[in-house]
């Protein structure tokens, strides 16, 4: 019974996503992105992108700023 529950948190804890930094201009996930451009994905598809952790000062900044045009749908 313990085992499962600790698998069910473990499974959690990959499916969490969490911002990235792109490390060059290019698809990503069917959309186009620039360097610098910050992404949220889980750490299972950023093992497969050009992508490095986002620091803290970055993701609250992006957060802040207003959408940009291309992102309002």
């Amino acid at each position: 019974m313990a085992d499962k529950k600790a698998d069910k948190k473990a499974d959690k804890k990959a499916e969490q996503k969490t911002w990235f930094e792109v490390q060059s201009d290019g698809w990503m996930a069917g959309r186009r992105v620039k360097k610098g451009d910050l992404v949220e994905m889980t750490a299972a598809q950023a093992k497969y992108e050009n992508v490095k952790p986002a620091s803290a000062r970055k993701v609250s900044a992006a957060k802040s700023e207003p959408a940009k045009e291309s992102d309002k749908s």
